[in-house]
């Protein structure tokens, strides 16, 4: 390694008792030997001080009144003495590697103040099950090194990153009035513009799902994630949604999907009034065309595939109108609540995994689900030939424009 900057790991932690002992080893256990380690307690009334404290040897300590996370983020810029700072949530943890491989990264394009990234591992705490977002796998190198685009496709973990303390200066800090969409509005005010992203294809975070993370907790939280995604709409240019989706209409489209998906009515009208104002763009048939081709390649049997959707909650329906927008016909749900067998989904029956078994050498299977190994491993187990993730979908679809007579109301 050329040379060594000291990197400052960042932990804001409130009420972290359980697992923040976890994250501070992570840290601690890193190849990459020039860090420091800031722990910064917002206000916690667990254990987490006495956590902390068994470790005072290797981290430097501070306690606040509780203020959010972005209040806490903001104290550790502040007092950490690294040229590079490196967020770790105190319920994730870090691959030994972590640091090592992205100052690696950094130094071999040649500019200290690239911004790196990698992949991460979702763990879902109740079943111990880890799924891991390959993100080379769902999107070219061009696209992975645009900013903008992987935080508007949520493939931005922002415990993945390392960023030049430089950038801090550049764009401010993290917004405290935001308690819970804080991360979002950093990287996009970060990555606009001529911003260098590296994306270094490798898992060195696993961040958990649990029943007490803020998204699950805070109830604003859904409130306050549209107006931020509706403000970024606003702010970006004509020139940027070209650059980003191919064409304004194919952005609003993005979005429209993204507020529907999570019953946010208000996005989702404005979207649905400003798609009504465009004209289709003139390449939308081969564009589409092209999209089934690159679909149908996951697979060996070509156009004559059966698509499946495994998962036939909201991530399903999604799926489908990604598809059917794009001219692209499904033709059944897969799902594992016996509920919801022999039901009709959008039109669209719904059976067992094992009722599909004899189509299974000519059925390409999208697995509609966050987290998705539990399915993955089931299909394996099943020995079907053709599967892909609802990531890998958004990949091939993201910048296909869909035909503006599949715009919906509001349901």
């Amino acid at each position: 390694m050329l040379n060594q900057p000291l990197v400052s790991i960042v932990i804001p932690v409130f009420n972290g008792e359980d697992f923040l002992e976890e994250a501070i080893q992570s840290a601690i256990n890193q190849t990459y030997r020039n860090i420091e380690i800031l722990v910064v307690n917002d206000g916690s009334t667990d254990r987490t001080e006495e956590i902390a404290k068994k470790y005072k040897k290797y981290i430097r300590y501070f306690y606040k009144e509780n203020g959010g996370v972005a209040s806490a983020l903001n104290l550790g810029i502040k007092e950490m003495k690294g040229e590079y700072f490196s967020w770790l949530s105190h319920d994730d943890y870090y691959d030994p590697f972590k640091i090592e491989l992205e100052i690696k990264a950094i130094q071999k394009q040649g500019d200290s103040n690239s911004v790196v990234y990698c992949n991460y591992s979702l763990l879902d705490q109740k079943t111990g099950i880890l799924s891991t977002y390959k993100i080379e796998e769902y999107y070219c190198e061009k696209d992975r090194t645009n900013g903008i685009l992987m935080v508007m496709e949520r493939m931005v973990s922002g415990c993945t990153l390392l960023i030049h303390i430089s950038h801090f200066d550049r764009v401010g800090i993290f917004d405290e009035s935001l308690r819970t969409t804080q991360d979002y509005d950093m990287w996009f005010r970060m990555l606009r513009g001529e911003v260098k992203l590296i994306h270094v294809p490798k898992a060195l975070v696993v961040a958990r799902i649990h029943e007490k993370q803020g998204s699950q907790t805070i109830k604003e939280f859904d409130e306050e994630r549209e107006k931020l995604f509706l403000s970024f709409l606003k702010k970006l240019t004509l020139p940027e949604k070209i650059d980003l989706w191919g064409s304004e209409y194919t952005c609003l489209q993005h979005f429209q999907s993204f507020f529907k998906t999570y019953a946010m009515k208000s996005g989702y009208c404005y979207t649905t009034d400003e798609l009504c104002k465009l004209e289709e763009p003139k390449d939308i048939v081969e564009k589409q065309k092209q999209a089934k081709m690159k679909l149908f390649q996951l697979t060996n049997i070509h156009t004559d595939a059966r698509i499946a959707i495994l998962g036939a909650g909201d991530y399903g329906r999604r799926v489908l109108d990604m598809l059917r927008s794009r001219g692209i016909d499904v033709d059944i749900f897969l799902d594992n609540n016996p509920g919801k067998w022999g039901s009709q989904i959008e039109g669209i029956f719904c059976t067992s995994v094992e009722d599909e078994l004899c189509n299974k050498e000519n059925t390409l299977v999208i697995m509609a689900a966050e987290l998705f190994e539990q399915m993955q491993t089931q299909l394996l187990e099943k020995k079907f030939m053709h599967v892909t993730t609802k990531m890998h979908l958004e990949g091939i679809l993201y910048n296909v424009p869909g035909k503006k007579n599949n715009i919906n109301t509001y349901r």
